[in-house]
């Protein structure tokens, strides 16, 4: 597994910003002030998966 940042698009995840918020116009105000993070998979072949 491996934790990357997330700098822009974080509004590409909708299903997860709205999992801890269930306000679509709070997330919007604070999405892309804050730091997001994304866990991917890595398969022992090393290519990575986005999840």
């Amino acid at each position: 597994m491996k934790i990357d940042r997330i700098h822009t698009g974080k509004k590409r995840f909708p299903e997860l910003l709205l999992m801890a918020d269930e306000q679509e116009s709070m997330i919007d105000r604070y999405s892309e002030r804050g730091e997001g993070k994304g866990l991917r998979e890595i398969p022992a072949s090393g290519r990575t998966i986005p999840k």
